[in-house]
């Protein structure tokens, strides 16, 4: 089946409809991404953890560049078994002219990359009751955090149709927590499109399928 051709001209600044344009939680997009078996920071590793409960500390600035890959995944987007999305090249060149400036990316082994939306919003857990594990008193970080889905944000919380952005809470238990990844609609529609795999688009506000 030959896949559509999606045009990024229309994700353009200077393009007057989707200038100002907001997403409310009803039409945005979450990514929902396959897990790979990497694991990039192991026990035992020389990674900062907390001497207490034993938690990543500053998970997101570690030194993954300097990792060693065996080889590729088998597909396009997935997440490491310690909650590092992994892209491969073709998926970072798409979303380098989606978002020129709206993800952190860290260049991998293997030309492989780890993204990152620099963008942060504020997750409304009492609405949503999402439930916390035991919070470590010497690091602050919880054993777990679960209740993500359907995804309730705070009433405040502004994003953009052509805008990305992840959760401030990170879902999941000790290495693998991570957070939500969202999108504004028009992006949404077009990332889906393209049908990367290892990478599904869903309603923000949907749950999760177990």
């Amino acid at each position: 089946m030959k896949l559509a051709c999606v045009s990024l001209q229309f994700f353009s600044s200077s393009t007057p409809r989707y200038a100002g344009a907001t997403t409310g939680v009803a039409q945005m997009q979450r990514l929902s991404i396959e897990y790979n078996d990497y694991i990039f920071l192991p026990k035992g590793s020389d990674v900062s953890r907390c001497p207490v409960c034993g938690q990543l500390i500053n998970k997101w600035e570690q030194n993954l560049a300097a990792i060693a890959i065996r080889r590729l995944p088998r597909l396009d987007v997935s997440t490491s078994v310690d909650g590092v999305v992994v892209v491969k090249e073709d998926v970072r060149l798409f979303l380098e002219a989606m978002f020129p400036e709206g993800i952190r990316y860290v260049s991998l082994d293997r030309g492989l990359s780890t993204i990152r939306p620099k963008k942060v919003v504020a997750f409304d857990a009492a609405a949503r009751k999402t439930r916390f594990g035991k919070r470590c008193d010497a690091c602050g970080e919880y054993e777990w955090i679960v209740g993500a889905t359907p995804v309730k944000l705070l009433s405040s919380v502004v994003l953009g149709d052509a805008e990305i952005a992840r959760t401030d809470l990170e879902f999941g238990s000790n290495d693998q927590k991570n957070p939500l990844i969202l999108l504004g609609d028009v992006v949404g529609s077009a990332l889906a499109s393209r049908a990367f795999s290892g990478l599904t688009v869903v309603r923000a506000d949907k749950p999760a399928r177990g």
